[in-house]
């Protein structure tokens, strides 16, 4: 259930943050095994409506609640960002005390990405 989880959160982001109806978005997941670490990339486009500048101020204050600690009141919140909720599951649900969350910057060809990767190693069925 723990991907599956990382995946709705994944997803959801994309479908409330766009800002695009459904007939206009494009999504692509990749997902890379390589030397035993998995990278999940989600790429979408989102709305001409959204400021780039402002959407970067955004990425910035995620990345920053990322490099603290876990809250869980911010985790259970209903607005809470997916991200804190993503790296909770990595941290905790599946043990991983490795992983990577990177959220790219967007720019004028109106792309957000995300990349996660983490080791699987003794990643075992809960």
């Amino acid at each position: 259930p723990h991907f599956s989880y990382i995946f709705q959160n994944l997803l959801h982001n994309v479908i409330q943050h766009s800002k695009l109806e459904y007939t206009k978005l494009i999504v692509r997941i990749d997902v890379k095994e390589f030397e035993n670490n998995l990278s999940i990339i989600i790429q979408n486009n989102f709305s001409d409506t959204i400021n780039v500048d402002d959407l970067n101020i955004k990425i910035h204050k995620t990345r920053q609640s990322l490099l603290q600690s876990i809250d869980n009141d911010r985790i259970r919140a209903e607005e809470g960002t997916g991200y804190l909720k993503i790296q909770k599951t990595l941290k905790s649900d599946l043990s991983r005390d490795s992983f990577r969350i990177d959220i790219d910057n967007v720019d004028n060809n109106r792309i957000f990405k995300t990349e996660i990767n983490f080791s699987i190693t003794n990643l075992q069925k809960s």
